[in-house]
């Protein structure tokens, strides 16, 4: 697209000049028209660039796809993994066990590791670490939001959601949330302190 914003914007600026001549108006029309066919077959080729996704997210669908083409897991079997995971994790808490894998997850949840892998990257779009992570990190918010330091500092709050050390835990929170968990705490009590003045 700024290739052939460039070489429209071009036109005009070289035909002032005395030089200018005609193979330089089909050279610039070639650059244009070069372009229009490049936009159209790049669409052809990754048409959810033009439904909001980045070129990553597209082309990271098309491999997944690729990777899962010759599944045997069927939509109704994906639905009923994707229901138990959730019900695993959103009564069980399981994403709070430090040492969870996938290999556990997928024994617990009655499927293969394969399949849930497979349910995760495509119901979920992410990967399992990530969808374990994110779990943990919206636990740690609504622990930081609901008590105070003296109550709970950073270190119980990353072990009580499962991580093993306060590093990673500072790192996937900042990663996640763009705030360190000190950040996100003070950042709330502020908040908490003005809603009080106000009321």
């Amino acid at each position: 697209y700024i290739l052939y914003v460039l070489s429209f914007t071009s036109y005009y600026v070289l035909v002032l000049f005395p030089w200018f001549n005609l193979q330089y108006d089909y050279m610039i029309s070639f650059a244009m028209m070069f372009t229009i066919y490049f936009l159209a077959w790049f669409g052809y080729l990754q048409p959810g660039v033009f439904k909001g996704f980045s070129i990553g997210e597209t082309m990271q669908q098309q491999l997944q796809q690729q990777k899962y083409r010759n599944s045997a897991l069927t939509p109704d079997i994906s639905d009923t993994i994707a229901e138990r995971l959730q019900q695993l994790m959103n009564e069980d808490k399981l994403y709070r066990e430090n040492d969870l894998g996938l290999e556990k997850l997928a024994s617990l949840t009655g499927t293969a590791k394969h399949h849930l892998s497979q349910v995760i990257n495509e119901k979920l779009g992410v990967s399992f670490f990530e969808y374990i992570n994110t779990l943990r990190i919206k636990e740690a918010q609504e622990l930081l939001s609901e008590t105070k330091r003296s109550q709970l500092n950073i270190s119980e709050v990353a072990f009580q959601v499962g991580f093993n050390n306060k590093v990673s835990f500072n790192s996937t929170f900042k990663k996640i949330t763009g705030m360190t968990p000190s950040e996100f705490r003070k950042k709330k009590v502020i908040s908490d302190e003005i809603n009080n003045s106000l009321n």
